[in-house]
């Protein structure tokens, strides 16, 4: 038995010999390490030393990094040199390139090439199946050489500086599946060619270009589309009703254009539609929308008319509807039958007009709702279940009544910002007391703090200019977690003393933020003095008295405090020169009296110093350490 197993094991180790033979021998497979040794002498950077090793006196080309070959022929069939942040490769590309004639897969995304890609080289690469430069400083034209390769099936050129049109039969290649052209300079039209056959393309990504025209009427042959992003160009005219032949279309996001007409009714034949966005400012996010001084200094770009099919808004799928400043309008209340699957809802700064409809509380997923700056009336449904809500923002409105109590809902939402300014709001004394005190038990109870840009968690609850009266909220912001805190309750009609427990428990929390001013508080300041993370205190304009309470020394994270316009009298402590990190103090318009203490002078962070319209001794500190 042993003889028969040792011949065998002669034979395969011929047939290896044999084939490593062919391969050395194979001139391509030559040709292909010379490409290779071009392509690394045209890097001009390579920080993380990742191509030290493409050395062929130390390893075979297949065994360096970045590259795979065919195990049979010894081609390269994949080039993949995916850069980071801090140290990625930067050069031009190599037209020997064009010699890896078996290459399948080419990406070298997030680098910093720079330079125009060699047309001609990615020309002769036949078998190109995925070709990814993404995130690298590429620029020129992209050449019309790529609509003619045969087997691409992926092409990721976003985030460079492309410019000229889009090649001519790009979209409408028969293989390609997903094209992402985003954040370049393209500009001229979308060309779809109108023999080709685009049924294989799922994604076709354009946003932020400088793309004109309409979109075209020939999209709709593209009918397995999923997601096509067309924001933050100059796209004019309407949307085409063809987009609803397009029944597998989940994401549509035109935004940010200079489109008019009608949102078409045959939206609402994609019945797999997730996330509709029709957004028409440049600079609009989640984070500015509630902001009612934008819409004053941005340019308005999509003007659509009428108000959004009642077929859309019953799409089943739908979970995302972010239309703000899309001069749409008609009354939300004459809207039928929601979506019960929408989870985020942006109508802000629009022309609704009525009230807000009951049936919206029937989309239990709702965490996210924007109404603000429209022409709503009545009150708010407690349906809504307000309490549950990420953001909701009814601000800028003429809604009045109670403000909303617990609905009954159980919350599973992430809690966020929970604006209600301006909304013109009637209540009794004592339900704005109620209120709060449930949204912080239910805040306690989940734990559900959102983030938001820089890591930093935030809660904020924007209770300003409404019509608020009776005495301040007890106010427990203790949450078991490193976050910041706002409560705006400026501009409302807020009487009575700040309670000794207002700010009973700051535990936990990494930043505090409390506006007070323009009320008919009284009393003295004694409280803010337990919140230690305390960053910003503004009291301005009330019936406050008394003096400053010395201990005001000890909020060492203060950075803001505004106690001007109120009865304060006595004199400043010398205990001030601790807060280093303040920028801003604001004391003017009260009874103070001595003399200004000069360790003022110590607190090197500050900017902003108003003490005029008091009762000071003439002298005055230095100030050389301040900016």
């Amino acid at each position: 038995m042993t003889f028969p197993c040792a011949k065998l094991l002669l034979f395969l180790s011929f047939v290896v010999s044999l084939c490593t033979l062919v391969v050395a021998l194979n001139p391509a497979v030559d040709a292909d390490e010379a490409a290779l040794l071009d392509f690394k002498s045209f890097i001009t950077s390579d920080p993380s030393g990742i191509l030290s090793e493409w050395e062929p006196a130390v390893r075979n080309h297949c065994e360096w990094q970045g590259v795979t070959c065919n195990t049979t022929s010894g081609r390269v069939i994949r080039l993949e040199l995916t850069g980071t942040r801090d140290s990625p490769l930067a050069g031009i590309l190599s037209g020997n390139l064009g010699k890896l004639t078996e290459l399948r897969i080419l990406v070298l995304r997030q680098n910093s090439f720079y330079g125009e890609i060699p047309a001609a080289a990615i020309g002769r690469l036949r078998l190109l199946e995925t070709f990814d430069l993404s995130g690298n400083n590429f620029s020129g034209r992209i050449p019309d050489d790529i609509a003619k390769l045969p087997s691409l099936s992926i092409l990721d050129l976003a985030r460079n500086f492309f410019d000229g049109p889009i090649p001519i039969g790009l979209i409408g290649h028969a293989h390609l599946k997903y094209v992402d052209l985003s954040f370049n300079r393209l500009s001229d039209g979308i060309n779809i060619n109108p023999l080709g056959d685009c049924t294989s393309l799922n994604h076709l990504k354009l946003s932020s270009n400088l793309l004109a025209g309409e979109i075209p009427h020939d999209i709709g042959k593209c009918s397995n589309l999923r997601a096509l992003l067309l924001d933050n160009n100059t796209l004019q005219r309407s949307i085409p009703a063809e987009l609803g032949k397009i029944a597998e279309l989940r994401i549509l996001d035109v935004s940010k254009n200079s489109l008019t007409g009608r949102i078409p009714e045959e939206l609402g034949d994609c019945r797999q539609l997730v996330a509709l966005v029709l957004t028409n400012l440049i600079g609009s996010s989640i984070a500015d929308s509630s902001s009612p001084s934008a819409s004053s200094t941005i340019e308005e770009f999509n003007a659509f008319v009428g108000a959004i099919p009642a077929k859309v808004l019953s799409l089943p799928n739908l979970e995302i509807l972010w239309a703000p400043r899309a001069n749409l309008g008609g009354g939300l209340h004459d809207l039928f039958n929601p979506s019960c699957a929408l989870k985020i809802l942006n109508l802000g700064q629009n022309y609704f007009n009525g009230s807000i409809p009951e049936l919206l509380g029937s989309c239990v997923n709702l965490t996210y709702l924007d109404l603000s700056l429209n022409n709503l009336q009545g009150s708010i449904p407690v349906s809504l279940g307000v309490q549950c809500m990420a953001y909701f923002n009814v601000s800028w409105n003429l809604l009045s009544g109670p403000l909303i109590g617990s609905s009954g809902k159980s919350c599973t939402a992430s809690f966020f910002p929970v604006h209600l300014s301006w909304g013109l709001l009637k209540l009794e004394d004592d339900l704005l007391t109620n209120y709060y005190a449930n949204l912080l038990q239910i805040a306690q109870e989940n734990n559900p703090f959102g983030k938001v840009p820089g890591g930093d968690l935030l809660v904020l609850h924007d209770l300003s200019w409404n019509d608020f009266s009776g005495s301040l909220p007890y106010l427990m912001a203790s949450t078991g977690e490193i976050l910041s805190y706002g409560l705006l309750l400026n501009n409302n009609g807020l009487n009575g003393s700040i309670p000794n427990d207002f700010l009973k428990s700051c535990k936990g929390v990494g930043g505090f933020a409390v506006n007070l001013s323009c009320n008919q508080l009284s009393g003295e300041i004694g409280a803010i003095s337990d919140c230690f993370v305390m960053k910003r205190f503004e009291a301005a304009n009330n019936d406050f008295s008394g003096s400053i309470p010395s201990d005001i020394s000890n909020l060492l994270s203060l950075s803001h405090i505004d106690l001007s316009g109120n009865h304060l009298n006595g004199s400043l402590t010398n205990q001030l020169g601790r807060l280093t990190l303040v920028e801003t103090v604001l004391l003017g318009g009260n009874d103070l009296s001595g003399s200004i203490p000069a360790e003022l002078g110590a607190m090197s962070s500050l900017k902003h110093l108003d003490l005029s319209w008091n009762s000071w001794k003439v002298s005055s500190p230095k100030f050389s350490r301040c900016h």
